[in-house]
């Protein structure tokens, strides 16, 4: 009888090897936002830092402006809530509150409704002092609260403040922040939990269309977002059209505020950020202009992924190459290749090879100076239009198979 080689032996069928539980850690890793140490987050160490009167006063301003419209601050319970997920500084979760209004039928009743909020609490938030996510909680504060971007289709709506304890013996208190319901939860949950459903590419450029027409508001508002990614993006019903979607963008605790003069962004994520959005050196302070450019280039990593279904480093085989792509350039030709491969290995695919590759090429860019929103907009509208002009729109924007 043959002798079992040693090898085989010590390697039992189905193990998993250590470089493959490596890689997989990799990429657990690579999917979290990485916040930068506080110190190197502002070139200019005047600049006053966001304590409790800040808090305070942001939510006296807003409750002042917006009473009506915003949900009474009361105590929220996580015991009574349907858990959502988890972020670096946040943990979120779904609950249905109860709201009383005028009735639209008769003078003098009062009604009652149930409105689905989500409920993000900052898991480390100290009041009494200035912290990560005290700094982080009044930044999301400040831009949801800017007039432009409130009002804005495409940035997630507040729904008000509210509060809990950090504690079980209820001494600690700490605000959470209220935001709207998105029913079909964050883009990168859509592509997973919508798998049986398959959008029309003007479908995908409409998704494109709403995300950059987001980005564009926030920019001219002196905000960059920081954090461009899938996990950032919902995906909500399109009013009044039945099969139509709308996507907002959410998640500003890490943003970055022109006024506030910061030299670098506050956070990145590593599979989505832009390459000299991870670099070391600190020293040469980022501008306002340069900052915007990383917005773009993310943006354009999660054009990538729509058009793919996925999330486009599940393509790779190692962690480490996408970085390497990114920092020599190499990441917009391989993401051509991409959508190429899909297009082709998709019988039913209608995707527009040509029209994807634009909207690459003006975003995956090494060079920031190379890329460019609007330009990503005008391509998306002339489609649009030609599309428009040969073919009738159909009321549904997708197909179920």
């Amino acid at each position: 009888m043959a002798t079992m080689p040693t090898h085989a032996r010590l390697q039992p069928q189905g193990s998993v090897s250590l470089s493959d539980f490596r890689n997989s850690m990799a990429r657990a890793r690579a999917t979290f936002t990485q916040v930068r140490n506080a110190t190197k987050q502002s070139a200019d160490d005047a600049t006053p830092k966001p304590d409790f009167i800040t808090f305070v006063s942001l939510v006296s301003e807003a409750y002042q402006a917006h009473h009506d419209d915003l949900i009474p601050v009361q105590q929220y319970k996580p015991s009574l809530e349907t858990f959502q997920g988890k972020g670096h500084t946040s943990l979120v979760t779904h609950a249905a509150v109860m709201r009383s209004a005028p009735s639209t039928f008769a003078r003098g009743v009062v009604s009652s409704f149930s409105e689905g909020v989500v409920i993000k609490r900052p898991r480390d938030i100290k009041l009494g002092k200035s912290s990560s996510g005290l700094t982080s909680f009044i930044t999301e504060l400040r831009i949801r609260l800017h007039p432009t971007l409130r009002a804005h289709p495409h940035i997630a709506r507040l729904r008000g403040i509210g509060w809990d304890f950090q504690d079980e013996d209820a001494t600690i208190p700490r605000p959470i922040l209220l935001e709207e319901f998105a029913p079909l939860g964050a883009l990168d949950n859509f592509w997973k939990n919508w798998n049986f459903v398959r959008m029309t590419f003007k479908s995908k450029l409409e998704f494109c269309r709403d995300l950059a027409e987001g980005l564009r508001a926030l920019h001219a508002c002196g905000v960059v977002h920081g954090d461009v990614k899938p996990a950032n993006i919902l995906v909500f019903p399109c009013p009044g059209t039945r099969g139509s979607f709308v996507v907002k963008l959410t998640d500003f605790g890490h943003s970055a505020i022109e006024s506030d003069r910061q030299g670098i962004l506050p956070a990145f994520t590593p599979q989505w950020c832009a390459p000299e959005a991870t670099r070391e050196d600190d020293s040469q302070a980022m501008s306002f202009t340069e900052m915007k450019c990383t917005d773009v280039y993310s943006y354009g990593l999660v054009i990538l992924s729509i058009m793919i279904g996925r999330s486009f480093y599940l393509d790779y085989e190692q962690v480490e190459d996408i970085q390497r792509d990114k920092q020599v350039g190499t990441l917009l030709p391989r993401s051509i290749q991409q959508v190429e491969k899909e297009d082709k290995d998709c019988m039913d695919s209608d995707l527009e090879v040509g029209t994807v590759s634009a909207l690459l090429r003006k975003t995956i860019q090494l060079d920031p100076q190379l890329r460019s929103l609007s330009s990503c907009v005008s391509i998306i509208d002339r489609f649009v239009l030609e599309y428009s002009s040969v073919a009738p729109i159909s009321p549904s924007v997708i197909e179920v198979v």
